[in-house]
């Protein structure tokens, strides 16, 4: 994955005060999506996956690895004053205004089984506000992008969340979560199945956020999120029109482990109703990691 020294020179360099700007900060974000999503596509297709075991029920791959490690090296080299935090390299660099959220491959399990559903997603926040959010989906090339105030789009084409308000006429997708989150992932899914027209699990979060926002799905729940996950597709979600909270109805913050998007708030209070009292979520992480 090594990138043009002449691609360097593009990106923004950029520490001072305020964010660097949004069309700066999406480039960045879109050229980093596509180069690791070309290579992530590649391993796929040939098969060279090599899957390693984190945790009990948490599988990565080399092919995490590597992204993660072109996705850091390129922005560490690009704006060495930026804060980075990445699924598999973890919280890195200086005390910063400004931070990047990655995740290398969301939908790892799906990689690994040769599903089509997983991506790359990148986000970057200034002062913990997400600013810019960037999803690509190698299998399908679509690229999902958002910038604060300026809409999301695929492929270029604006997105808007489908007009839904009877959560009985909803098609809604939730995780499918490891332990020690599954007895709540299961009650959850119950909550919601009497409640909904249909639903699916899809085993990626940042794919899912953006099926809402571009109408396919009308709701989403995950209860074993981490930033990395939701961070692009939150905003993607947002400015769509949708509407994203954790369980109990809080603005999502990188210490949110629980995650609940909908395409109007109507909707998003009906799903919240119908799993009203499985919100048994570990927390998250300790401390703001932006």
């Amino acid at each position: 994955m090594n990138r043009p020294r002449a691609a360097a020179q593009r990106h923004p360099r950029r520490t001072g005060p305020g964010p660097i700007g949004a069309d700066a900060s999406l480039a960045l974000a879109v050229e980093l999506a596509r180069t690791a999503g070309a290579r992530l596509l590649h391993l796929f297709t040939d098969g060279d996956i090599r899957p390693v075991t984190k945790s009990p029920g948490q599988r990565s791959s080399a092919a995490d690895v590597e992204a993660d490690r072109y996705i850091f090296d390129t922005i560490r080299t690009a704006l060495p004053g930026h804060r980075i935090v990445a699924e598999e390299s973890g919280a890195s660099g200086p005390e910063s205004d400004h931070t990047w959220i990655v995740d290398p491959l969301d939908g790892t399990h799906n990689f690994l089984r040769g599903r089509p559903d997983w991506g790359v997603s990148i986000a970057y926040a200034y002062r913990g506000t997400v600013m810019t959010g960037v999803f690509h989906a190698p299998t399908t090339d679509a690229l999902y992008t958002a910038t604060r105030g300026g809409g999301a789009h695929r492929d270029g084409h604006r997105l808007q969340v489908r007009p839904a308000s009877h959560l009985a006429q909803s098609l809604a997708i939730c995780s499918a979560s490891p332990p020690p989150w599954k007895d709540t992932a299961r009650r959850i899914l119950d909550g919601l199945w009497g409640s909904v027209l249909d639903i699916r699990i899809t085993g990626c979060g940042a794919a899912a956020l953006c099926q809402v926002a571009e109408g396919s799905a009308d709701v989403f729940a995950e209860v074993d999120g981490e930033m990395w996950d939701y961070a692009a597709g939150a905003l993607i979600v947002e400015e769509a029109g949708g509407t994203l909270t954790d369980y109990a109805g809080r603005p999502v913050t990188s210490r949110s482990a629980d995650v609940v998007a909908a395409a109007s708030r109507s909707l998003h209070a009906q799903a919240r109703a119908a799993m009203a009292g499985e919100r048994g979520a570990p927390a998250g992480p300790p401390g703001d990691l932006l």
